[in-house]
């Protein structure tokens, strides 16, 4: 069997000769115990993406006090789930789990939350500019001059497999889905 990887993350697998290709998840069996081998060869791939991602363009909260974790957030201004993990932002870096924010505006790269979302990225306080347009749905700060990141974090989420935000993965490539309470979030970091 072959596996091949498409360009939105996805694989498929097909026999030798490529006769037969089939979606899905390739599943090991051993005894009781069974492997998602589809799901751990997307995770070391997200990982190896997730590493490579330059950190600057990202609207990062910091961890106070000591960092435990880290975690990716695609965010969608728009977003009403968005909206509400971000009113827990306060309580999550409280924990130790530092945030990084990412850009994926789901109506596209061109829409006016896309738009939006750039001069979010180019706002001189980004921290300021994404909490008040996350709570207000507008942006009091003049964007300076500069290149929005938002295209490319928006392949770099389909890349990823990202269908909707928010979409949350920890640094070690796993998905953490969407929505979470901070209670979750640290229950899910702790597994």
């Amino acid at each position: 069997m072959k596996q091949v990887q498409l360009s939105n993350g996805e694989y498929l697998y097909a026999t030798n000769d490529s006769r037969y290709m089939f979606s899905g998840r390739l599943i090991e069996l051993s005894g009781t115990e069974f492997t998602d081998l589809t799901e751990e060869k997307m995770r070391l791939d997200r990982v190896e993406t997730l590493h490579n991602i330059d950190l600057s363009k990202s609207i990062t909260f910091q961890a106070s006090g000591e960092e435990k974790y880290e975690v990716f957030v695609f965010t969608d201004v728009s977003c009403g789930y968005c909206k509400n993990f971000h009113t827990h932002i306060g309580e999550i870096v409280q924990e130790g789990i530092t945030v990084h924010y990412l850009a994926f505006p789901r109506a596209g790269v061109a829409s006016p939350v896309g738009e939006l979302m750039g001069r979010v990225w180019c706002s001189e306080d980004q921290q300021a500019a994404l909490t008040e347009v996350k709570a207000q749905n507008s942006l009091s700060q003049t964007p300076v001059p500069c290149k929005a990141p938002v295209s490319e974090q928006y392949a770099l989420a389909q890349k990823l497999g990202v269908r909707g935000t928010p979409a949350i993965f920890d640094e070690d490539g796993n998905s953490l889905g969407g929505y979470l309470t901070t209670e979750q979030l640290v229950t899910a970091l702790n597994r």
